[in-house]
């Protein structure tokens, strides 16, 4: 006789409301703030602007960009947004896409957490406190959403092939014995699926863990039949993909791996924001950075307590104990060495920053369900996470301070301009997560135009491209110290500052006039 997973004791009302709350305060940093200090943000809003609103003549997008939506792996959140962006505002569309992510990611681990005997439902408020890291903050929506698809995926797959719990199955009418595998089996599909388009690297780290959870199940006699049919289109729409992207036109981020400390460290790297900027950032965000140290020794003594401590489950037999604590470290492991022998984008190392998040996330699979048993724990879990949340929401006022002579710059633009930013200062007062680096974007999706930085413009795998982007002589957007007036005036209806070099200044005020100028922010047009 098959055993089967005994369902999992109800919520208490005083996790219900606590969650509720700490859910309620992390969706009011999305939505009070009408500015988001995140680096790729504003772009992937144009992005949807431009796919929304192609045809519409108070923009003139379809002068400026073309679009195609065919074999893509990071289309559901264009999707998505397209569909939304001819109902809301572009600036609500990105603050639901960000919504789904603060709500459903602690919501995902909550249903892995309590797919797995023994684990306290109090595990995933820890990941309240995860939710604003290093890619929260560079808003990579795609990313963002694949998080929450991967830890609900993960979830329903445990559900359907583990049966962790030694309880007899309960006879079941033939009906549902046939309807019920292949609706969990359906659904199964479809979260693969999408999670594939959302980003093809979680999905490939999430099928690593699937398939080692599904030879866990297999070797424990588990039924895997219906996990196995319900990933195989994803694993054949994956290697589509994969043909269809190297026959495209090449990408300028080539694949490689970074030497193995770097990839060592690459598991820090979340919540150290950059490589370069560690030690500038341990001197302006110290406090931040106290609160997730006592945050990772938390973390740190309940993996120990989980490796030596027993679990404490009157439901559960010592057999099923030791399958609930290797079940999380399955989990954790797996995402673990995805992230040191994944290879790495050069320059940014973007994938095993990518997946380290989700080793980050995974550690609430590991926290044994006796800490939060006690209240003293419960009552540090909920100041910790109030202190993030509040820390990150001062650092979005700050940023909104910032974007206010910003904003009042864009109404002194005329519509449909090209515009060559040349900004020396890309930080805000507390992030060095580069938040201005794309923050000329908020002009295109007010009055249209274009800039030599868009995203999207040497990346095959983005649906939207600028028609003409030769006409568009770039300097850096990091460095724009190579701007040259003889070379690149011809091609610009304005030229945007902010803390420019000297040389940079000099030559603009030779040539140009000052249309607006407030706090660092230079405004110039050709004479």
């Amino acid at each position: 006789m098959f055993t089967q997973m005994t369902n999992p004791p109800p919520l208490t009302p005083a996790f219900r409301i606590t969650f509720g709350i700490l859910v309620a305060l992390t969706l009011s940093l999305i939505w009070v703030p009408h500015y988001l200090p995140l680096t790729d943000y504003p772009e992937h809003l144009l992005a949807i602007q431009v796919l929304g609103h192609y045809h519409d003549t108070a923009f003139e997008f379809a002068r400026n960009y073309t679009y195609d939506l065919h074999n893509l792996p990071y289309i559901s959140v264009y999707l998505l947004g397209m569909g939304l962006v001819r109902i809301f505002s572009v600036y609500t569309v990105g603050k639901i896409i960000l919504s789904l992510y603060v709500v459903l990611t602690p919501a995902s681990i909550l249903m892995l957490v309590r797919s797995i005997p023994g684990l306290s439902p109090w595990n995933a408020i820890v990941s309240i406190g995860l939710l604003f890291n290093l890619f929260y903050y560079l808003g990579s929506l795609n990313f963002l959403l694949s998080i929450f698809l991967a830890f609900f995926l993960l979830a329903l797959l445990l559900q359907a092939t583990q049966g962790l719990a030694e309880t007899p199955a309960r006879p079941r009418d033939a009906q549902n014995k046939i309807s019920r595998p292949w609706i969990s089996s359906a659904i199964l599909c479809l979260l693969s699926i999408a999670l594939l388009y959302s980003h093809i690297v979680t999905f490939v780290a999430v099928l690593f863990v699937a398939v080692v959870l599904l030879g866990h199940a297999l070797a424990r006699r588990r039924p895997i039949r219906y996990a196995i049919v319900s990933l195989l289109p994803s694993i054949v729409l994956t290697a589509y993909l994969l043909w269809h992207q190297r026959s495209a036109a090449p990408s300028s981020y080539e694949m490689s791996w970074l030497p193995f400390r770097d990839r060592l460290f690459d598991l820090l790297q979340p919540f150290l924001i950059y490589r370069d900027d560690v030690f500038h950032h341990i001197v302006i965000n110290r406090l931040y950075l106290i609160l997730l140290g006592i945050w990772v020794l938390t973390v740190a003594v309940s993996m120990l307590l989980s490796i030596h401590g027993p679990i404490r489950d009157n439901n559960i037999s010592g057999r099923s104990a030791a399958t609930t604590r290797s079940i999380g470290w399955i989990i954790l492991g797996c995402f673990t060495l995805t992230a040191i022998i994944f290879p790495s984008q050069i320059p940014s190392a973007s994938v095993g920053h990518r997946l380290s998040v989700l080793v980050m996330f995974s550690i609430c699979a590991v926290i044994p369900g006796t800490i939060f048993q006690k209240q003293t724990w419960r009552a540090v879990l909920i100041a910790v996470t109030g202190l993030v949340l509040a820390l990150n929401g001062y650092y979005a006022y700050e940023f909104n301070q910032e974007m206010r002579p910003f904003m009042e710059l864009v109404q002194h633009m005329k519509p449909d301009a090209r515009v060559l930013p040349l900004f020396a200062n890309l930080h805000c007062a507390h992030l060095k997560t580069y938040p201005f680096l794309h923050v000329i974007n908020y002009y295109h999706l007010e009055k249209g135009g274009t800039n030599p930085y868009l995203l999207f413009q040497n990346m095959p795998q983005m649906p939207v491209h600028y028609r003409a982007l030769d006409e568009l002589p770039a300097v850096g957007s990091f460095d724009p110290r190579g701007f040259n007036w003889e070379k690149h005036h011809d091609s610009y209806q304005y030229f945007l500052t902010r803390d420019p070099a000297p040389q940079i200044l000099e030559q603009l005020q030779d040539h140009t006039r000052e249309v607006f100028h407030s706090d660092g922010w230079d405004l110039f047009e050709p004479r």
